[in-house]
């Protein structure tokens, strides 16, 4: 299982694995992460609920680097149940975009609520990382990718 604190092991590639959030941190933000195995490697989806503020940015960042340490295929960043993310999450997840490019790793953020993407949209305009509307959507798009 994984965990925000000091040293997190890494995910399960069998399932779903849950984040814990700290004991100081504001109950309702949560993480976990899904490894998809595909023929060309594996997808991570890591699903992210809550608030994203900065009490929790600092286990969100290592949420995403224990994530990318796995060195997955894709990662898949869910935002669906994210109820808020202030500007300095989103700088976050735009930053971790060049980080996986770096380390070979397709990177992408799906389910964004309206509000945040409109915030993305003005403050990123198509400068911020690939998104889709769904992560059912980002899982097959990838897949399909691969195929060709």
């Amino acid at each position: 299982m994984a965990s925000h604190a000091a040293a997190a092991t890494p995910a399960d590639t069998t399932g779903v694995t849950p984040g814990q959030p700290a004991n100081d941190h504001p109950a309702g933000w949560s993480w976990s992460t899904e490894p998809l195995p595909t023929r060309h490697g594996i997808i991570v989806v890591l699903r992210l609920g809550g608030e994203i503020d900065m009490l929790n940015q600092p286990e969100l960042q290592t949420a995403l680097t224990d994530t990318l340490t796995g060195r997955p295929h894709h990662l898949v960043v869910d935002l669906a149940a994210v109820t808020f993310c202030w500007v300095q999450g989103l700088v976050l997840l735009a930053d971790t975009a060049e980080i996986a490019t770096g380390n070979g790793t397709g990177y992408a953020l799906s389910g964004l609520p309206a509000p945040i993407r409109r915030h993305v949209t003005l403050l990123w305009g198509d400068a911020f990382p690939t998104t889709y509307r769904t992560t059912a959507i980002a899982v097959s798009t990838i897949r399909a990718d691969h195929t060709r």
